[in-house]
């Protein structure tokens, strides 16, 4: 029996801050990888401010933090959920986007609850998703940076929440890079070593790669990193890696028909 192939558009978008959500016309899949919000100062505890380490002020003085930053979450929450209700959901129905065909986790500056917003989402963790027969995996977190974000893990918490998705997942979604993939932030790297052992393994650990079936890696997080990449991994074949922070990416993937369903 011959095989046939689906030719699977994707608008990948990650790290656009408030401005408008715009997937490329014609869309089958919508893949939002955090930060889409607007995180606004105004929205600081009353009594914090943020400090700046050129005049070395502790916020407040007994925390050793110069770069401390207080939020006040429940009103940031409401603000984004707002932004998304009341514009870029309209945007995706006025390019015949349906919210089924959109999957969106949250980065470290998303402290809406996204699961309230789209069909397919995840507030915090990890877990596997089924779109059309193609199994994805959405998994939140990043490393620390001040512990004043969303969602800040350590490497033994990424490698935790790997586990809990399946093995045979064709998608990755999360918000933190792989370490060494379209990573880089003023000279270092930001993304995470476990998902880079979870994807290719280790040959100086001896360990196969988690992921037996990963075709396409979605993140953000590194603004100045964005772009596409393609790798062959220890199994014979290649997966994708978009980078999407402050922009979008078009991906077309060739999906056999045994697993895409309309």
């Amino acid at each position: 029996m011959k095989e046939f192939k689906v030719m699977l558009n994707i608008s990948h978008i990650s790290d656009t801050h408030g401005r408008k959500i715009a997937p490329n016309k014609e869309t089958d899949l919508v893949i939002v990888s955090g930060d889409c919000e607007t995180t606004h100062v105004k929205n600081l505890t009353p009594g914090y401010k943020r400090a700046g380490i050129e005049d070395a002020e502790f916020v407040p003085t007994s925390w050793a933090s110069w770069n401390f930053r207080k939020v006040d979450v429940e009103k940031e929450a409401a603000e984004q959920e707002a932004q998304h209700v009341n514009h870029f959901i309209p945007f995706l129905k006025k390019r015949g986007i349906d919210l089924k065909n959109v999957i969106a986790i949250p980065g470290n500056h998303t402290f809406c609850d996204l699961t309230k917003i789209y069909p397919n989402a995840i507030k915090k963790g990890a877990k596997t998703i089924m779109w059309r027969g193609i199994k994805i995996g959405l998994l939140t977190g990043v490393l620390p940076l001040a512990y004043e974000w969303f969602d800040e893990i350590t490497e033994y918490d990424f490698r935790q929440r790997i586990l809990k998705l399946d093995r045979d997942i064709n998608i990755l979604i999360s918000h933190t890079p792989p370490y060494g993939i379209l990573d880089g932030y003023y000279g270092t790297h930001i993304g995470s070593q476990e998902l880079t052992t979870a994807i290719f393994g280790s040959k100086l650990a001896e360990l196969e790669s988690y992921f037996t079936n990963l075709w396409l890696h979605c993140f953000g997080h590194s603004h100045e990193a964005h772009g596409q990449k393609q790798f062959s991994s220890e199994k014979g074949y290649d997966i994708i890696f978009s980078n999407a922070a402050t922009t979008k990416n078009r991906i077309n993937l060739d999906i056999p028909d045994k697993y895409f369903r309309v």
